[in-house]
Protein backbone atom coordinates (compact mmCIF):
# COMPACT_ATOMS: atom_id res chain seq x y z
CA UNK A 1 0.00 0.00 0.00
CA UNK A 2 1.51 3.35 -1.09
CA UNK A 3 0.48 6.59 0.64
CA UNK A 4 1.53 10.25 -0.11
CA UNK A 5 3.46 11.89 2.30
CA UNK A 6 -0.03 14.40 3.08
CA UNK A 7 -1.82 11.04 4.49
CA UNK A 8 0.84 9.36 6.10
CA UNK A 9 0.97 13.29 8.49
CA UNK A 10 -2.19 13.16 8.40
CA UNK A 11 -2.68 9.69 9.71
CA UNK A 12 0.64 10.75 12.51
CA UNK A 13 -1.71 13.35 13.82
CA UNK A 14 -4.54 11.21 13.75
CA UNK A 15 -2.96 8.74 16.08
CA UNK A 16 -1.30 11.53 18.43
CA UNK A 17 -4.90 12.76 18.95
CA UNK A 18 -5.76 8.50 19.69
CA UNK A 19 -3.22 8.40 22.44
CA UNK A 20 -3.90 11.33 23.88
CA UNK A 21 -7.49 10.72 24.39
CA UNK A 22 -7.16 7.26 25.43
CA UNK A 23 -5.30 8.58 28.13
CA UNK A 24 -8.15 10.23 29.47
CA UNK A 25 -11.28 7.96 28.50
CA UNK A 26 -11.97 4.77 27.43
CA UNK A 27 -11.41 5.29 24.02
CA UNK A 28 -9.14 2.28 22.78
CA UNK A 29 -8.53 -0.52 25.79
CA UNK A 30 -5.20 -0.71 26.46
CA UNK A 31 -3.38 -1.40 23.09
CA UNK A 32 0.11 -0.18 22.50
CA UNK A 33 0.95 2.43 20.20
CA UNK A 34 2.21 -0.01 17.78
CA UNK A 35 -1.00 -1.73 18.13
CA UNK A 36 -2.68 1.24 16.80
CA UNK A 37 -0.53 2.06 14.17
CA UNK A 38 -1.27 -1.47 12.97
CA UNK A 39 -5.48 -0.49 13.29
CA UNK A 40 -4.81 2.44 11.10
CA UNK A 41 -2.99 0.86 8.43
CA UNK A 42 -5.72 -1.86 8.28
CA UNK A 43 -8.33 0.18 7.79
CA UNK A 44 -6.46 2.27 5.05
CA UNK A 45 -5.93 -1.19 3.53
CA UNK A 46 -9.71 -1.14 3.49
CA UNK A 47 -9.72 1.31 0.38
CA UNK A 48 -9.15 -1.80 -2.02
CA UNK A 49 -12.63 -3.00 -1.62
CA UNK A 50 -14.73 0.58 -1.76
CA UNK A 51 -15.42 1.77 -5.14
CA UNK A 52 -14.50 5.14 -5.64
CA UNK A 53 -16.93 8.49 -5.01
CA UNK A 54 -19.63 6.57 -2.75
CA UNK A 55 -21.56 7.13 0.77
CA UNK A 56 -19.59 4.81 3.35
CA UNK A 57 -21.18 4.46 7.13
CA UNK A 58 -19.06 3.22 9.26
CA UNK A 59 -20.73 1.45 12.06
CA UNK A 60 -19.61 2.17 15.76
CA UNK A 61 -16.74 4.37 14.50
CA UNK A 62 -15.35 4.04 18.28
CA UNK A 63 -11.85 5.73 18.39
CA UNK A 64 -12.38 6.35 14.26
CA UNK A 65 -10.92 2.97 12.78
CA UNK A 66 -11.83 2.21 10.29
CA UNK A 67 -13.19 5.45 8.79
CA UNK A 68 -11.13 8.19 9.59
CA UNK A 69 -7.73 6.49 8.37
CA UNK A 70 -10.24 5.97 4.43
CA UNK A 71 -11.38 9.27 4.63
CA UNK A 72 -7.35 10.53 5.23
CA UNK A 73 -6.65 7.90 2.53
CA UNK A 74 -9.68 8.40 0.06
CA UNK A 75 -11.10 11.89 0.31
CA UNK A 76 -13.74 11.19 -2.73
CA UNK A 77 -14.89 8.94 -0.54
CA UNK A 78 -18.11 10.79 1.77
CA UNK A 79 -18.04 8.85 5.01
CA UNK A 80 -20.07 9.00 8.13
CA UNK A 81 -18.97 8.14 11.44
CA UNK A 82 -21.60 6.44 13.29
CA UNK A 83 -20.94 6.42 17.30
CA UNK A 84 -24.09 6.06 20.06
CA UNK A 85 -21.52 7.19 23.19
CA UNK A 86 -21.41 10.82 23.39
CA UNK A 87 -17.70 11.03 24.66
CA UNK A 88 -16.88 9.39 21.39
CA UNK A 89 -18.37 10.90 19.22
CA UNK A 90 -16.80 13.93 21.12
CA UNK A 91 -13.60 12.92 19.87
CA UNK A 92 -14.13 12.25 16.64
CA UNK A 93 -15.63 15.46 16.37
CA UNK A 94 -13.05 17.21 17.55
CA UNK A 95 -10.63 14.53 15.06
CA UNK A 96 -12.64 15.69 12.27
CA UNK A 97 -12.03 19.32 13.03
CA UNK A 98 -8.54 19.45 14.02
CA UNK A 99 -7.54 17.07 10.67
CA UNK A 100 -9.50 18.94 9.12
CA UNK A 101 -11.56 16.10 7.22
CA UNK A 102 -14.33 17.88 4.84
CA UNK A 103 -15.64 14.37 3.32
CA UNK A 104 -16.60 13.09 6.96
CA UNK A 105 -19.94 13.90 9.18
CA UNK A 106 -20.17 12.57 12.41
CA UNK A 107 -23.58 11.41 13.74
CA UNK A 108 -24.29 10.44 17.84
CA UNK A 109 -26.66 7.60 16.98
CA UNK A 110 -27.42 3.75 16.86
CA UNK A 111 -27.71 1.67 13.50
CA UNK A 112 -31.20 0.54 14.50
CA UNK A 113 -31.69 4.49 14.44
CA UNK A 114 -30.84 5.47 11.03
CA UNK A 115 -33.94 4.33 9.24
CA UNK A 116 -34.02 4.43 5.30
CA UNK A 117 -30.97 6.17 4.03
CA UNK A 118 -28.79 5.56 0.61
CA UNK A 119 -25.33 4.43 1.75
CA UNK A 120 -22.94 2.48 -0.61
CA UNK A 121 -20.78 0.98 1.52
CA UNK A 122 -21.23 -0.16 5.43
CA UNK A 123 -17.81 -0.77 7.57
CA UNK A 124 -17.72 -2.34 10.49
CA UNK A 125 -14.79 -3.12 13.16
CA UNK A 126 -14.75 -4.94 16.67
CA UNK A 127 -18.47 -4.59 16.58
CA UNK A 128 -20.67 -6.94 18.82
CA UNK A 129 -23.92 -8.57 17.70
CA UNK A 130 -23.26 -7.48 14.12
CA UNK A 131 -26.69 -9.14 13.32
CA UNK A 132 -28.57 -7.27 15.71
CA UNK A 133 -26.58 -4.17 15.14
CA UNK A 134 -27.19 -3.99 11.37
CA UNK A 135 -30.63 -5.71 11.47
CA UNK A 136 -32.22 -5.18 7.74
CA UNK A 137 -29.85 -2.51 7.35
CA UNK A 138 -32.65 -0.20 5.55
CA UNK A 139 -29.60 2.43 5.69
CA UNK A 140 -27.91 0.03 2.94
CA UNK A 141 -28.53 -0.11 -0.49
CA UNK A 142 -29.76 -3.03 -1.66
CA UNK A 143 -26.75 -4.72 -3.63
CA UNK A 144 -25.00 -2.66 -1.34
CA UNK A 145 -21.70 -3.79 0.69
CA UNK A 146 -20.67 -4.47 4.04
CA UNK A 147 -16.99 -4.66 4.59
CA UNK A 148 -16.00 -6.17 8.11
CA UNK A 149 -12.28 -6.10 9.61
CA UNK A 150 -12.56 -9.63 11.29
CA UNK A 151 -10.70 -13.37 12.08
CA UNK A 152 -13.51 -14.85 11.35
CA UNK A 153 -15.53 -14.31 8.12
CA UNK A 154 -17.54 -17.45 8.18
CA UNK A 155 -18.57 -17.10 11.92
CA UNK A 156 -19.24 -13.69 11.28
CA UNK A 157 -21.52 -14.20 7.98
CA UNK A 158 -23.76 -17.24 9.27
CA UNK A 159 -25.55 -14.60 11.56
CA UNK A 160 -25.67 -11.83 8.69
CA UNK A 161 -26.84 -14.61 5.84
CA UNK A 162 -30.45 -13.74 5.92
CA UNK A 163 -29.64 -10.27 4.39
CA UNK A 164 -25.65 -10.60 2.93
CA UNK A 165 -24.52 -13.00 1.01
CA UNK A 166 -20.21 -13.55 1.55
CA UNK A 167 -17.70 -12.18 -0.86
CA UNK A 168 -14.56 -11.56 -1.19
CA UNK A 169 -11.80 -11.52 1.35
CA UNK A 170 -8.75 -9.12 1.39
CA UNK A 171 -5.99 -10.90 3.38
CA UNK A 172 -4.07 -8.46 6.01
CA UNK A 173 -0.38 -8.71 4.81
CA UNK A 174 1.66 -9.90 7.82
CA UNK A 175 -1.36 -11.48 9.97
CA UNK A 176 -2.23 -15.28 9.52
CA UNK A 177 -6.03 -15.14 10.81
CA UNK A 178 -6.96 -11.20 10.19
CA UNK A 179 -9.10 -10.21 6.95
CA UNK A 180 -10.88 -7.94 5.15
CA UNK A 181 -14.38 -9.62 4.40
CA UNK A 182 -16.78 -8.30 1.67
CA UNK A 183 -20.46 -9.31 2.17
CA UNK A 184 -23.33 -7.83 -0.29
CA UNK A 185 -26.77 -6.99 1.01
CA UNK A 186 -29.19 -9.55 -0.87
CA UNK A 187 -32.28 -6.82 -0.98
Amino acid sequence: MSLSADARRRLADYLAEVDLWRRRTNLTGPFESGELVVHALESALGQGVISHGIRVIDIGSGAGFPGIPLAIVRPDLSITLLEPRKKRTAFLAHVQRKLPLSNVETLEKRAQELGDSNFDVATVRAVGDLAGTLGESRFLKSGGLLVAWTTSPATLGEPLSEWFSSGSALRVPGSQRRVIAVFQKKR
